[in-house]
């Protein structure tokens, strides 16, 4: 992705996109991921590891989604979270979230996630690398922080 994108917004065209007709169901749908998506999002900006776990350990009993392992389509044995053909989209997409960020903490031990700590920047970032644990969602935010720090001390001194 571009930096500085803002990829929520829908992208400009010269011409209008056509206009789709969208049923009900369609929309609510949509309306039940982006909620879901946000309840992520929300755990992914969480530092504290163990709020993060007990969040973590409550979503998919949330869903009433039960870990299984699968094999489909020819891959190996993985691990799926759902409720069956009844689920929604949205208990799915939490329920597998939580699964995906649960085994990306216990592997690591800690919370290796988080949002960007500059001013301006809400951007989460998943720093499972190697060195100290990251702050920043990128090496130009952290180095905008640290060119402004550098000048409010300077400013500070006279």
């Amino acid at each position: 992705m571009r930096e500085g994108a803002d990829y929520r917004s829908a992208p400009s065209s010269a011409s209008p996109a056509p206009y789709l007709p969208v049923s009900i169901a369609v929309v609510a749908v949509a309306v039940s991921l982006r909620a879901a998506a946000a309840r992520l999002a929300a755990l992914l900006a969480e530092s504290d590891t163990d709020l993060a776990a007990h969040a973590l350990n409550a979503l998919p009993a949330e869903c009433g989604a039960r870990p299984h392992l699968s094999r489909h389509g020819g891959h190996a044995w993985h691990l799926h979270v759902d409720r069956g053909a009844d689920a929604g989209w949205a208990d799915w997409f939490l329920a597998s979230g939580a699964l995906a960020m649960a085994r990306i903490l216990s592997e690591y031990g800690r919370v290796p996630w988080g949002e960007c700590a500059a001013a301006r920047c809400r951007t989460l970032y998943l720093g499972t690398g190697p060195g100290s644990d990251r702050r920043y969602c990128s090496t130009a935010c952290a180095a905008r922080e640290r060119v402004a720090a550098h000048r409010r001390r300077k400013r500070a001194a006279g």
